[in-house]
């Protein structure tokens, strides 16, 4: 899991075990890019997100303005 603040700096870069939380204020957005879209509950302002994606898949979530987008990529 790696997380980049708006400006693209580097914030986050570790392999969570199960069970493992983390939590992170984003007042200018953020780019939360997952290695396993199914092994990872993402929640923003406390409500969950829902199915990033299928366990094994590489997804982006981007978080801007109180909202976000999940992105596949290649």
């Amino acid at each position: 899991v790696s997380l980049r603040n708006g400006a693209g700096t580097p914030m986050l870069a570790r392999v969570f075990k199960a069970g493992d939380t983390q939590s992170f204020d984003m007042p200018n957005g953020a780019t939360l890019r997952i290695g396993n879209a199914g092994g990872l509950k993402v929640s923003l302002n406390g409500t969950p997100l829902g199915p990033i994606g299928p366990r094994g898949q590489v997804r982006e979530v981007v978080f801007k303005n109180g909202s976000y987008k999940i992105v596949t990529t290649d």
